[in-house]
Parts: structure tokens; C-alpha cells; sequence
């Protein structure tokens, strides 16, 4: 679970460092993009919030929301230019910084369905302790070491 968290919280600073970079092009959006952005914003502040809570939903989330960001980035950007929802960078050329970030948020996205999905699958979500008695593989046997007597059997 630390794993997803942590790559949770570079993929949110991934997103920050993305819209700095749409700030630094200067080329204006449609309204819709914003709106996606913002969401993108709220949707990974929850699912890091799920993760730091050990929900038991949490890595489902992580899985869930890096597959919608990569398959969402690559239908944004990197994408051919359509009618809505579209901020094509081949269209738009631009410089080797704003598709660096881009690869790099589509890259940790993917790392972190993938971690997600391998927390799930080895009982990411924490040690389990169902008792105080330890066992020896053997149900109703707790672990006995060296058992012989310390005192005088009277």
C-alpha cells in the first residue's frame, strides 16, 4: 500500500506540473478541458485519500483511476486533433518539455494501475492479526519451544 501511495502522490504532482505547463504555453483551452483537468485534480486527492486510509477499496481505486488517466492522456494529447475534448500536442507543436510531462503522467499512471492491482493480488492492504496465539501450521497447536520443564513436577 505505500507503494500506491506513493506513486498516488507523484502522479497529483505530475498533474500540477502539467497545468503549470499548459499556463507556460499559452495557448487557450476550451472550457470542457479545465472542467476534465479539475476533475483529474479531485478524483486523484480522493483516491490518495482512500489509499492513506487503507480503505479496502483503495487499490481498486489506484488500478481504476490509472487506466481512465492513461487511456484519457493519450485520447487528449496524444491523440489526432478532434471536435471536442481534444488539446492535440501533434497538432498544436509543442516543445519537448510539455510531451515529456505528458509521457511521464501517463508512464506513473500505468505504474500505478499496476501497483494497485499487485497490492490487491498479495493482500496489499495490511498485516493481518487475528489473534494473540501463534500457531504451528497446525490449527489447534500454538507454538511450544522447548518444552520441557523449567521447575519440578510435584
Amino acid at each position: 500500500m505505500v507503494m500506491v501511495a506513493r506513486i498516488t502522490v507523484f502522479l497529483l504532482a505530475l498533474t500540477f506540473v502539467h497545468d503549470l505547463d499548459h499556463a507556460r504555453q499559452g495557448r487557450p483551452l476550451d472550457v470542457q478541458l479545465y472542467v476534465v483537468g479539475a476533475l483529474a485534480v479531485v478524483v486523484t486527492v480522493a483516491t490518495l485519500v482512500l489509499v492513506l486510509g487503507r480503505h479496502p477499496l483503495a487499490n481498486y481505486a489506484a488500478i481504476l483511476l490509472g487506466v481512465t488517466t492513461v487511456v484519457g492522456v493519450a485520447a487528449v494529447h496524444v491523440a489526432p486533433a478532434r471536435v471536442a475534448l481534444s488539446d492535440s500536442y501533434g497538432a498544436a507543436h509543442v516543445d519537448n518539455i510539455s510531451w515529456i510531462v505528458v509521457l511521464a503522467i501517463m508512464a506513473t499512471a500505468g505504474a500505478l494501475a499496476v501497483a494497485g492491482a499487485l497490492a490487491l493480488n498479495s493482500g496489499g492492504s495490511g498485516i493481518r492479526t487475528h489473534g494473540t496465539r501463534r500457531h504451528n501450521g497446525f490449527r489447534d497447536r500454538p507454538i511450544r519451544p522447548l518444552s520441557h520443564p523449567s521447575e519440578r513436577k510435584r
